[in-house]
C-alpha cells in the first residue's frame, strides 16, 4: 500500500488542525505513510497534533491500516488463486513465466478532470474498486493462460497466439477503469490509476500478474512488469525462436542407442521419454549480497595408509536441494557454497528396507557397490540407513512450540505470509493431544499463544493469522522463551519441539554464531528437539540456520513454497517431530588389503575425528521416524592410482605392529572385505551410546546390476558435483547425470525425481550447456 497516491483539492489546508475531521483524506495519507516527505512534514504534524487529543481519530488512523492489510492479504490471496491443480511447481511458475514473456508497457489514458475529494471512505472504496479492476484485468488473463496448458492440445504453445487475442484491454475494460476508480491500490499487484495521468495500452500484450509502476519524466506513468525473480518452483521460457511447444505427448526422441561419453556402457538406461524443455532465458541475477553461506570445501581423497577411519555425523536436513532449487528456477546457478551434496542426495526417500522388528536397531544399513560413473575404475559405495517407521495414530503426544520471527525483515509474501499458510497446515493433521504453543520475536520475544490442546484447532489457527511484521530481530530472546514455554509443558515420552520459522536475520540482542549456537546447545540438553524452517531470499542466513539445527538436535529444511512446505510438515510430518534415534555416527573402516584410497562424498560440515566415533559427550546428528539417510565414498581399489597422490600407483599396504596386536587381520589375502561400517547412537532420551558394525564384502558388481535408488543417488552426487565445479566430479557431464536420473526414476511417488530431471535441464542450459 505504500505507493498509493495522495491528491488534496488545492483549498486545503494541510497545516491546519481544524480541517480535520473523521472522513479527512490526511488521516487516510497519514495512515498509510504519504505524509512523510520533507515538503509534507508540516502537515504531519497537524495531524499528529490532532491526534494526540482526540481518541477518536487515533482509532479511524487504526482502522485505515487495518483495511490497507487485509486489502493486502485479499490480493495477495487472489494471485495464488492461479495456480493450476494437476501442475508440478515447476510447471505452475513455467505458466507464469510464459505469460510473462512480453515485457510491454500497459497504459490508460484517464483525463486531467478526474475527480478527487477529500472524503476517506470514498478515497478507500476507489483503491478497492481499483485493485479488483486490475485483478479482472491481471490475474484473470494468467488463470487463462494457465487452464489452456491443460485444455490445449498445443499446450503451452497456444500461447503464441491464444493469449494475444484472450488477454488484451480492451476499450471496454479501460471504460470500466474509469468508472470505477481515481485512485487505487499498488499493492499485491493491482496499478495505482494517478489522477491527471495517462495511460496507453498496448493491444498486443498479454497482461502478467504483479505489474510494478514505473514513473514517466513527461508526466505519464507506466505498468511494467517486474524484473525481479519469482519465489515459485519453475521458470520454463519460451526462446523467441522457439515454436512454444511443451507437448508432453509427442513422440520422444529415441536416446535408447545413445550411449553416453565416458559411462560404462552397462550403466546406460533407457531413457525415460524427454519433455522437449525448452531453453529456458533466466531472470537478470538476483544478487544473494545479504545471504549467508558456511564456506565448503570438498573432501579430498585419502590415502588409506594414513587414514583408515572416515568419521561423521549423519545429517537428513534437505534444505541445500529446496534452496538451490529456488536459483535455478529463478533463472541462476546457486552459488558453490550454498551446495551441500549429502543435502542434495538426502532431500529424496529412497525405498530403502526398514527394520524388521522393534528388537533391532533403530535402523536398517544397506551397502552397495557398483562402477563410479564419473570415474569407472573406481568403486561407488552407498551407505544407505532406513529408520524404524511410526504410525501416525502410535505417535507419541507432541509438546510443539512454534518460534516465529515476526521483524520487518519477515514481511515478504514469501516469508511471514507463507510461514502463516505452513503452520496452519501442519496445524491441521495434529491430534487432539497434542499442544501448541506460539512464540514471536522482533525487537523482544513474546507470546502470542500459551500452550494450546490440539482439540482447540481454530484457537492456533487464528494465533497464527493474526501474526503481522515490524520491528528489529532478537532471535535468542525468542528462543529462550520458546525453550522456556517447552519445558514448561514437557511431556515424558512424548515429542517435546521448538520448530523456528525465520530467514535467520538476527540482529539485536545475541547475534553472533558461536553465541548462538552455546545458547541451542545448552538447550538441547533439556530434551526438547529443535526444527528450523528456512523462508525468504536475499537476506536467508543459511549457514547460521544451519549450525543452529545441527546443535539443537534437530534439522533444518528450505521452505520455498507451499509444496514444499505440505512435504515438510505435512506428509513427512512424522518424521519431522519423532526421534527414533539421537548423536548417531557414521565411522567406516577401510581395508588397506582391498582399498588404496577413498572419498566421502558430501557430508563436509559434519566431519568427525575418529577419536570422536566413541567419544558420548561429542554431538551427532538426529534420525527421525521412516528417515532415508545415504552417504557415498568413492573408493580407489589397491591396483589403482590415488587421485592427488604423487602419481605411484599401490598395490601392497602393510599395517602396523600396533594393529596386529590388538587382533586386526593381516593386510591381504585373508579378509575379502571392502570395509566395515561402525554405527553409534543413543536413544532420543539416552545418554549412553550403542554400537554396532556392519562388515561389507563387494563382489564386483558391474553397473548393470545397480538398483534404482543406487542410480538415482548417483545421479544426485554428479549433479552437486557439477554444480560446485568440484575438482573431483571426473568425466561428469550434464547428459550423464540426466541418463542416471531417468534409468533411477522408479516409482516417483510425489514426483520429485521428475522434478529434478527439470532442474537438471534448467542447470544444463544456465550453464551452457557444458560441464
Amino acid at each position: 500500500m505504500d505507493d498509493i497516491p495522495t491528491t488534496f483539492p488545492k483549498n486545503l489546508d494541510l497545516n491546519s488542525p481544524a480541517h480535520l475531521a473523521p472522513d479527512d483524506a490526511r488521516l487516510t495519507a497519514y495512515a498509510l505513510g504519504q505524509l512523510d516527505g520533507d515538503d509534507l512534514a508540516d502537515g504531519r504534524a497537524a495531524v499528529e497534533a490532532a491526534l494526540a487529543g482526540d481518541t477518536a481519530l487515533a482509532g479511524e488512523v487504526d482502522a485505515i491500516r487495518a483495511m490497507a492489510v487485509g486489502l493486502t492479504a485479499a490480493l495477495a490471496a487472489e494471485a495464488e488463486a492461479t495456480t493450476v491443480a494437476g501442475l508440478t511447481d515447476v510447471q505452475q511458475a513455467d505458466v507464469r513465466r510464459a505469460a510473462e514473456r512480453r515485457n510491454r508497457t500497459l497504459e490508460i489514458k484517464l483525463p486531467r478532470w478526474w475527480p478527487v475529494g477529500p472524503s476517506r471512505t470514498a478515497y478507500l472504496l476507489r483503491s478497492s474498486l481499483a485493485a479488483v479492476a486490475m485483478l479482472l484485468v491481471v490475474v484473470l488473463p494468467l488463470g487463462y493462460v494457465a487452464g489452456m496448458l491443460l485444455t490445449s492440445p498445443r499446450g503451452i504453445g497456444a500461447l503464441s497466439q491464444n493469449v494475444d487475442r484472450k488477454a488484451r484491454m480492451s476499450s471496454g475494460a479501460i471504460d470500466s477503469l474509469r468508472a470505477m476508480t481515481g485512485d487505487a491500490s499498488n499493492s499485491a499487484g493491482a496499478a495505482a490509476v494517478v489522477p491527471g495521468a495517462s495511460f496507453s495500452a498496448d493491444a498486443a500484450a498479454p497482461l502478467a500478474e504483479a505489474p510494478a509502476i514505473a514513473a514517466a519524466p513527461n508526466g505519464r506513468s507506466s505498468v511494467r512488469q517486474s524484473a525481479a525473480p519469482t519465489a515459485a518452483h519453475g521458470a520454463m521460457e519460451i526462446a523467441p525462436e522457439s515454436d512454444g511447444l511443451y507437448d508432453m505427448a509427442a513422440a520422444p526422441e529415441d536416446r535408447s542407442s545413445q550411449p553416453i561419453p565416458n559411462l560404462p556402457p552397462d550403466l546406460h538406461a533407457t531413457a525415460v521419454a524427454p519433455m522437449r524443455y525448452p531453453t529456458p532465458e533466466p531472470y537478470p541475477p538476483y544478487p544473494p549480497n545479504g545471504e549467508g553461506y558456511n564456506n565448503v570445501v570438498d573432501n579430498p581423497f585419502q590415502r588409506v595408509t594414513d587414514a583408515p577411519l572416515s568419521t561423521f555425523g549423519i545429517d537428513v536436513d534437505t534444505a541445500s536441494y529446496a534452496n538451490a532449487r529456488r536459483f535455478l528456477t529463478g533463472g541462476q546457478l546457486p552459488p558453490a557454497e550454498a551446495v551441500r551434496i549429502e543435502e542434495l542426495i538426502n532431500y529424496f526417500p529412497y525405498d530403502y528396507e526398514p527394520p524388521r522388528t522393534r528388537d533391532e536397531m533403530p535402523f536398517a544399513v544397506d551397502v552397495a557397490a557398483h562402477p563410479a560413473p564419473w570415474a569407472p575404475e573406481h568403486r561407488l559405495v552407498r551407505v544407505a540407513l532406513k529408520g524404524r517407521e511410526v504410525e501416525s495414530d502410535r505417535r507419541p503426544t507432541a509438546n510443539l512450540v512454534f518460534l516465529i520471527d515476526v521483524s520487518g525483515s519477515m514481511s515478504d509474501p514469501n516469508k511471514l505470509p507463507l510461514v502463516q499458510r505452513s503452520m496452519t497446515d501442519m496445524v491441521e493433521q495434529l491430534r487432539r493431544d497434542d499442544r501448541v504453543a506460539i512464540v514471536t520475536y522482533a525487537g523482544e520475544a513474546g507470546i502470542a499463544l500459551e500452550s494450546t490442546p490440539g482439540s482447540e484447532r481454530g484457537a492456533i489457527i487464528d494465533g497464527i493469522r493474526r501474526l503481522n511484521a515490524g520491528g528489529s530481530t532478537n532471535g535468542a530472546a525468542g528462543i529462550l522463551t520458546a525453550y522456556e514455554i517447552a519445558r514448561r509443558n514437557f511431556i515424558d515420552g512424548g515429542v517435546n519441539r521448538v520448530i523456528l520459522a525465520t530467514d535467520g536475520d538476527f540482529n539485536v540482542g545475541v547475534t553472533s554464531d558461536d553465541q548462538l549456537v552455546q545458547v541451542i546447545t545448552a538447550e538441547a540438553q533439556t530434551g526438547v528437539f529443535l526444527t528450523v524452517l528456512g523462508f525468504g531470499m536475499g537476506n536467508l542466513q543459511d549457514g547460521k540456520l544451519e549450525q543452529l539445527a545441527d546443535k539443537g538436535n534437530g534439522h533444518y529444511a528450505y521452505i520455498d513454497g507451499e509444496r514444499e512446505a505440505h512435504k515438510a510438515l505435512v506428509d513427512e510430518l512424522d518424521a519431522t517431530l519423532v526421534t527414533i534415534a539421537k548423536d548417531v555416527k557414521v565411522q567406516v573402516e577401510f581395508n588397506p588389503a582391498q582399498v588404496a584410497g577413498y572419498r566421502l562424498i558430501g557430508y563436509e560440515n559434519r566431519a568427525m575425528a575418529a577419536e570422536d566415533f566413541a567419544d558420548d559427550t561429542k554431538d551427532g546428528g538426529e534420525i527421525g521416524a521412516g528417515h532415508t539417510v545415504t552417504a557415498l565414498y568413492e573408493v580407489v581399489p589397491v591396483d589403482q592410482e590415488l587421485p592427488g597422490a604423487d602419481g605411484v600407483p599401490l598395490r601392497y599396504q602393510g599395517r602396523s605392529d600396533d594393529d596386529t596386536a590388538r587382533g586386526a587381520p593381516p593386510a591381504r589375502g585373508v579378509s575379502g572385505e571392502l570395509l566395515v561400517v561402525k554405527l553409534r547412537w543413543k536413544a532420543p532420551d539416552g545418554a549412553v551410546s550403542t554400537e554396532r558394525d556392519v562388515p561389507f564384502v563387494d563382489r564386483g558388481e558391474g553397473a548393470r546390476g545397480a538398483d534404482q535408488d543406487w542410480r538415482f543417488a548417483a545421479s544426485v552426487a554428479a549433479f552437486g558435483m557439477l554444480l560446485r565445479r568440484s575438482p573431483y566430479s571426473g568425466d561428469a557431464d550434464w547428459r550423464m547425470v540426466l541418463d542416471l536420473a531417468e534409468g533411477g526414476l522408479g516409482r516417483d511417488e510425489g514426483g520429485w525425481r521428475r522434478e529434478f530431471i527439470d532442474l537438471v535441464r534448467h542447470a544444463q542450459t544456465l550453464s551452457g550447456g557444458d560441464r
